[in-house]
C-alpha cells in the first residue's frame, strides 16, 4: 500500500479490493449516499467487494486530503498497466465515487495508481473531469417510480399502449397456462440454474460468447442473491404460471434504485412475452417497496424505450497516458463506428462478431 501526492492536495492510496476495511466502506457509502448521481448499486462498496471476492485483480484507489477521504476509484488492473472498471462491460454505470466539489486530473490519477490506461464504456457524463477522454455517447433508459407505480402507469398509457398490451398477455398466460405468481426476491437455487441455462442458450443462439462460461462470472452471479442488506442486495426475481417457471431475472438494488440486469425466459412461452410481463410485475412490486427508479441499462432493445420514463447519457472512451496508444484506439473506435453505419456494415458483421468474441475472452478471462 503506497501514498502519492495528487493535484489539489489529494493523495492516492491503492488498496486491494479484498482488503477494504469497514471504515473505508463506511466512508465510501457516505459519499455515495450524498450524491444522487451515484445512487446505482454499481457505485456501492458491496458491489466492488462482491467482484473482488471472485477476482484477484480488483483494486481501489483511495483519494484523500487533510480533511479526510474524499473519493474512491475502483478498477481492475490488467496487462501492461491497462485497466478497466470493476467487472468491465458487465457494469452498466462507471465512474469515480467522489465528494461534491472535489476534482482530479484523470491522467495524474492513473499515474499515481501505476496505470497506463483506463477504458470505460458506461461512464456517467456528469463526471466532467473525464470530458476530454470521452469518445462517443450512449443512452441508458430508466423507469421513474418516484411518484409510485400507478403514476408511472398512467403517464405511460398516455404515450402508448405497451403496458396495456403486457397486462393483456399476463391475463392470457394465466388463462391458458395457470395462475400467475411473481416473486421479487427468490431464494430457489433451481430457478437460478434455469435462468443460467436459458441465458447461455440465448448467447449461443445469437452468436455471442456465453459470458456464463467464465467461471468467475458464474460464481459472481451465483453469490449475488446472498447479499441481502438494506443498502445493497442481489435479487433473483421469478415469474411462474401454475407450477412452471416462465421467466427470471437476476439484478441488484441499492436503497432506492433497482438495476435491470440479466433476464431470460423459457422460449416455450414466448408468445406471452414473458420478459415484458416480468419487468411489468417487477416494476409494480418495486414501486410498492419504495423503489424510486429502475435503471434498464444501455442497449438497443426497443422494449426499453417503449416502457422508459426517461433516458440518461453514458460515455465510451479511454484515459491513456501514452499519446500514441491513445490516438490508435481513438482511430480504431471512429473506424469501427463508421463501418457499422456504412454499406459495409452487413458484410463486416461476421468478422466484427469474431473480434467481439475475442475481446470478451480477453476482458473476462
Amino acid at each position: 500500500m503506497s501514498h502519492h501526492c495528487l493535484d489539489d492536495n489529494l493523495k492516492v492510496r491503492v488498496v486491494p479490493g479484498r482488503e477494504l476495511s469497514g471504515d473505508l466502506c463506511a466512508r465510501w457509502a457516505e459519499i455515495q449516499c450524498s450524491n444522487p448521481a451515484l445512487s446505482s448499486p454499481y457505485f456501492r462498496p458491496e458491489f466492488t467487494q462482491a467482484v473482488a471476492a471472485v477476482r484477484t485483480d480488483v483494486e481501489v484507489a483511495v483519494l484523500e486530503n487533510d480533511a479526510g477521504i474524499q473519493g474512491f476509484f475502483p478498477f481492475q488492473r490488467g496487462w501492461w498497466g491497462n485497466s478497466q472498471p470493476v467487472a468491465g462491460r458487465l457494469t452498466d454505470f462507471q465512474g469515480l465515487i467522489i465528494s461534491p466539489g472535489v476534482s482530479c486530473d484523470p491522467l495524474q490519477l492513473l499515474q499515481k495508481c501505476g496505470l497506463a490506461s483506463w477504458r470505460f464504456d458506461h461512464l456517467l457524463v456528469s463526471q466532467s473531469c473525464f470530458q476530454s477522454h470521452m469518445w462517443t455517447y450512449g443512452e441508458s433508459p430508466y423507469i421513474d417510480l418516484s411518484a409510485g407505480f400507478a403514476n408511472y402507469q398512467a403517464k405511460q398509457r398516455q404515450q402508448n399502449t405497451e403496458l396495456k398490451t403486457i397486462a393483456r398477455k399476463i391475463r392470457k398466460l394465466e388463462r391458458e397456462v395457470g395462475p400467475v405468481r411473481f416473486e421479487l426476491s427468490s431464494a430457489n437455487p433451481d430457478d437460478l440454474q434455469s435462468l443460467f441455462r436459458w441465458k447461455s442458450a440465448h448467447y449461443v443462439r445469437t452468436g455471442f460468447r456465453d459470458l456464463l462460461s467464465f467461471a468467475w462470472i458464474r460464481e459472481f452471479f451465483t453469490r449475488l442473491p446472498q447479499h441481502q442488506q438494506v443498502e445493497f442486495a442481489g435479487l433473483l426475481s421469478c415469474l411462474y404460471a401454475g407450477d412452471q417457471l416462465v421467466a427470471a431475472h437476476l439484478g441488484m438494488r441499492s436503497r432506492h434504485v433497482m438495476h435491470w440486469w440479466m433476464p431470460s425466459y423459457d422460449r416455450e412461452f414466448a408468445r406471452y412475452s414473458p420478459g415484458l410481463a416480468l419487468i411489468y410485475l417487477f416494476a409494480q412490486q418495486a414501486g410498492e417497496q419504495g423503489i424510486t427508479r429502475i435503471d434498464l441499462g444501455q442497449g438497443n432493445e426497443s422494449f426499453k424505450y417503449r416502457i422508459a420514463s426517461g433516458i440518461d447519457t453514458v460515455a465510451e472512451g479511454r484515459v491513456d497516458r501514452r499519446a500514441g496508444t491513445r490516438m490508435f484506439y481513438r482511430t480504431w473506435q471512429v473506424t469501427r463506428d463508421w463501418v457499422r453505419t456504412s454499406p459495409l456494415g452487413g458484410p463486416t458483421e461476421r468478422p466484427l462478431r469474431w473480434i467481439r468474441r475475442m475481446r470478451d475472452w480477453l476482458q473476462f478471462r
